[in-house]
C-alpha cells in the first residue's frame, strides 16, 4: 500500500520511517514535488493553521482542498474544518482527522504533559522538589501532568470546575479547589499550568502574583490577561509542544494510528 506524506514538521519525517517500518511503502515528499497517485495521502497534523492552506514549512503553501481532491481516494491529517471533510466526502474521498480519534488524542496529551514538565522548569528557574504548583483545568493533559509533579514532589494545587475531577485530583496526590477559589488559593504558587480554553487569569486574579511563571498549555492567546513583570509574572505560550520537543514519539503515534485505523477498514500494509 502506498502512502504519500507531505512534509509538515518532523513529525511527518519519523512518520514515514514508521510506516516503512510497518510495511507500508511510503514517501515524504513537498507539496511542489509531490507525485499525488498513491492509495493514501497523509497530511500534517495540523493540516492547516488558518483553515485555507496547507500547513507546511514552504513559501506560498498550496490551498489544503484543491491538493485533497487531487491525490488518493483515502486521507489522513489532523485538524480539518467540517466544512473540509464534507466536501472531500461529497468527492467520494475518505477522511479521517487524527483529532477526533479518542486513542490519538489521549496519546497526544500524555506527550504534551511530559513535554510541558520541561518547559516549566525552564520557565521558573526551579526544581520541582517542594515548588508550590498549581494545575488549573483537569482534563487529558491536566491530569497526567499532575500526576507527573506529584512524583517529583511538587506541591499542587488543582483548580477545575467538575466534583469528579476534583476528587481525581485528590486520589492523584494534588489539594483540590473549585474555579472560584482561584483568587484567594493561587498567591504564592510559583508556576501555574493552565489547561482551559477560557480567560480565567484575570487581572485581579494576577495581581496577587508574585515571582511566579505561568505555561499556558491551551490553545489562544486570549486566555491570560498580560502578567504583571514588575511582580516578577512571566507567560510562556507552549503550544503544540509533541512535535516540538518528541517529533519522533509523535511522529510514531501519527503512523501507527493510521495503520491501525487502517487495519479495523480490514486493511494490511502489503
Amino acid at each position: 500500500m502506498k502512502i504519500i506524506v507531505l512534509r509538515g514538521d518532523p513529525r511527518q519525517e519519523y512518520a514515514t520511517q514508521e510506516l516503512i517500518a510497518l510495511g507500508y511503502s511510503a514517501y515524504l515528499t513537498s507539496p511542489g514535488e509531490a507525485v499525488m497517485t498513491g492509495d493514501i495521502l497523509l497530511l500534517p497534523t495540523p493540516a492547516t493553521s488558518d483553515g485555507v492552506h496547507l500547513n507546511t514549512r514552504v513559501e506560498n503553501p498550496p490551498c489544503i482542498l484543491p491538493l485533497i481532491l487531487a491525490g488518493p481516494a483515502r486521507v489522513f491529517g489532523g485538524g480539518f474544518s467540517s466544512d473540509t471533510v464534507a466536501e472531500v466526502r461529497r468527492s467520494g474521498r475518505e477522511i479521517t482527522d487524527f483529532l477526533a480519534l479518542p486513542s490519538f488524542v489521549r496519546e497526544n496529551a500524555f506527550l504534551t504533559a511530559e513535554a510541558a514538565l520541561g518547559v516549566g522548569m525552564q520557565a521558573c528557574g526551579a526544581s520541582y522538589r517542594g515548588l508550590p504548583v498549581a494545575v488549573i483545568g483537569y482534563g487529558r493533559i491536566a491530569a497526567p501532568l499532575t500526576r507527573f509533579l506529584t512524583l517529583l514532589g511538587a506541591r499542587v494545587k488543582v483548580f477545575a470546575r467538575r466534583e469528579e475531577s476534583r476528587l481525581e485530583a485528590k486520589l492523584d496526590g494534588a489539594e483540590p479547589y473549585d474555579l472560584p477559589a482561584l483568587r484567594g488559593h493561587l498567591p504564592g504558587t510559583r508556576l501555574i499550568f493552565n489547561t482551559v480554553p477560557a480567560c480565567l487569569l484575570t487581572p485581579p486574579i494576577l495581581a496577587g502574583l508574585r515571582d511566579c511563571a505561568i505555561v499556558e498549555l491551551a490553545s489562544g492567546r486570549e486566555n491570560i490577561a498580560p502578567p504583571r513583570k514588575e511582580a516578577g509574572v512571566t507567560l510562556t505560550y507552549a503550544h503544540s509542544l509533541p512535535g516540538k520537543i518528541f517529533p519522533k514519539s509523535a511522529g510514531v503515534i501519527i503512523a501507527r494510528t493510521l495503520d491501525q485505523t487502517m487495519q479495523k477498514e480490514g486493511y494490511t500494509a502489503s
